[in-house]
């Protein structure tokens, strides 16, 4: 049995400022909007703004705090940096995920981080910067595919669990991220659905929004990553830099790394970024800058996952900052994956709300990679910065709040989502309060 944490959407904001302006990003502005909400920014944050460093380094000393080096490993499935960050040149980009690494690096000194990339994170022709930010965490086999388009798989070699990280980027509905890594490439020598799927989720979330108080260590990367078959017929190499878009490379990658860790009956972990999938929470056309799965993408994501459910142990990802699951089910309508989405640690409010910050522990068999478990921590923002001190508690545990048992699966997850639709069920009242703000 081991642990792992999750984190995901830290955001950090280099200009926040307790003398701020909230309605401003808690930016230092010379004069202040007459219609601002009037609190100042405390010290580790504001439900308006992204993430200070200080609350960054209160959630990591809270993670070693917690479970000090008892841990196999740390998700990090991206956007690292705050959505003001857009605007920074490049160069200031890299050097704020510098200061972030650095941070889980000191704090997890013994223990790989696996980094994925967020929207915010890249504009599509950084990959060999992030790489080489990277690199002491990532094997050379896993740099070459990152240095190509951002994604990787590591082979964990004390047991038979491969962790495959997407760039969930190359999916997006919107064009944007792909127009601007074609235009990388081409500058580089050398360089190169059906909407009915949606319907085969079952959602849950949970918004935190409570106001109440190199080496050696068992991972190796993958020599998947020689020759993909394009279904037009022809090939190209995941690493040949070819004229074919690094889009389709990662689609022909993932489902070779699928095939063979099939055939060699490994367990596989699947991590990114964006979740497949709409969200759910949200009623209407997508807002500006919204960023989903399109729907082609969508189709083939589900696709693949059925195909290879029997081997596919978990799904991990974030961007939504909420607490949510979902469940794929077959052609038959029967729950054979799940995915868990974790919320964030920025508690910048979004278009459906705001939240504590929040982070999560995994406890999973590391022979099998089963997950057993998880406990989903938070922090009261207004309480800490109110007794000036951050106090991360735990807010519930998966299987004592839900299941009553020890084991996370489709199965499990199907069933307490249909609870949900009766009537004064239990369940629900208990995700419902969860879901509180009060």
């Amino acid at each position: 049995m081991g642990y792992f944490w999750h984190i995901t959407d830290l955001h950090l904001d280099w200009a926040y400022s307790t003398k701020g302006d909230v309605a401003k990003s808690c930016w230092h502005m010379e004069h202040r909007q007459t219609n601002s909400p009037t609190h100042p920014p405390g010290h580790f944050g504001d439900y308006f703004c992204d993430s200070p460093w200080s609350l960054l380094e209160s959630a990591t000393q809270a993670m070693k705090s917690r479970q000090g080096d008892n841990v196999e490993f740390v998700l990090w499935t991206g956007d690292g940096l705050a959505h003001s960050t857009r605007r920074l040149i490049e160069s200031h980009r890299l050097e704020l995920l510098r200061n972030i690494t650095d941070l889980l690096g000191r704090t997890f000194s013994s223990q790989f981080v696996f980094p994925v990339l967020g929207h915010e994170d890249g504009q599509g022709n950084n990959f060999h910067q992030l790489g080489e930010l990277w690199r002491h965490w990532l094997p050379s086999e896993a740099l070459q595919t990152f240095e190509k388009g951002g994604y990787y798989t590591i082979e964990q070699t004390k047991s038979r669990l491969r962790i495959i990280v997407l760039n969930t980027n190359f999916m997006r509905h919107d064009v944007k991220y792909l127009q601007t890594h074609s235009a990388a490439v081409k500058q580089r020598p050398g360089g190169i659905g059906d909407s009915s799927e949606y319907n085969n989720f079952h959602y849950h979330h949970q918004n935190h929004n409570h106001y109440r108080g190199n080496g050696n260590n068992g991972y190796s990367g993958s020599s998947v990553a020689a020759t993909a078959t394009h279904s037009s017929g022809g090939t190209v190499s995941a690493l040949s830099g070819s004229d074919s878009h690094e889009s389709q490379k990662q689609w022909d990658w993932l489902e070779e790394v699928l095939v063979k860790s099939n055939r060699n009956r490994e367990t596989v972990y699947i991590v990114g970024h964006i979740p497949p999938g709409s969200d759910e929470r949200q009623v209407g056309s997508l807002p500006n800058g919204h960023t989903t799965f399109s729907e082609k993408n969508n189709l083939r994501y589900l696709r693949l996952i059925r195909r290879h459910a029997n081997i596919i142990r978990g799904q991990f990802f974030g961007h939504l900052h909420s607490d949510s699951f979902r469940i794929i089910y077959n052609e038959m309508g029967q729950p054979v994956s799940w995915i868990m989405i974790a919320p964030s640690v920025t508690p910048r409010k979004t278009n459906v709300g705001s939240n504590n910050p929040a982070m999560r522990l995994y406890k999973f068999d590391t022979d099998s990679g089963q997950v057993l478990d998880y406990t989903q921590y938070y922090l009261d923002l207004a309480a800490a910065n109110t007794m000036g001190e951050a106090v991360w508690q735990a807010e519930y545990n998966l299987t004592n709040q839900y299941f009553g048992s020890g084991e996370v699966n489709a199965v499990a997850l199907h069933n307490l989502a249909d609870k949900f639709t009766s009537n004064d069920n239990p369940m629900f009242l208990k995700y419902y309060r969860a879901n509180s703000k009060w």
